[in-house]
């Protein structure tokens, strides 16, 4: 996925670093994750929303799971980070 703005289920997201999205995950505001490979429409992956109030972990442990078990060769070896743009 290139930066810029994605539809998905009606909202409007776009891709932030990592850093930001740390930051927006502690202030509440949810933050949507997805292999570095894969589009945010497509049928066989969708993006993972992640908020603080959802998970009794911190954002780099809830990413480090994700990548374990998410990024791989085909799907992408690391992690990209979304948010709703308003």
């Amino acid at each position: 996925m290139r930066r810029g703005n994605e539809v998905y289920n009606g909202l409007e997201l776009k891709q932030v670093n990592k850093t930001l999205a740390r930051k927006l995950f502690s202030e509440g505001v949810t933050v949507y994750i997805l292999p570095s490979n894969m589009r945010v429409n497509n049928a066989w992956t969708r993006p993972l929303d992640i908020n603080k109030e959802m998970y009794d972990m911190s954002f780099d442990k809830i990413v480090n799971s994700f990548e374990y078990y998410n990024c791989n060769n085909k799907t992408g070896l690391y992690t990209h980070f979304l948010i709703e743009n308003k």
